[in-house]
């Protein structure tokens, strides 16, 4: 009996050729993506404070591990 839902109702074989439209597919999209990005650079450049402000890590609280091992 054939099953309903995935994985037992598709019938995968070892042996069929790579699909040529679907990697083209793939290969235009991302080469439309490198050609014109969603961000405009001059709008990177306007906002770039914004940016790396959002994306810098919070300082560290760290406390100095030297007194855990060595009385002072």
């Amino acid at each position: 009996m054939r099953n309903l839902f995935p994985p037992g109702d598709r019938e995968w074989k070892d042996h069929q050729p790579p699909r040529a439209w679907r990697e083209f597919g793939f290969l235009l999209n991302q080469m439309k993506r490198a050609i014109k990005p969603q961000l405009a650079l001059s709008e990177v450049l306007h906002d770039w404070s914004e940016f790396s402000r959002a994306l810098a890590e919070r300082p560290r609280q760290r406390t100095i591990q030297v007194t855990d091992y060595f009385e002072y």
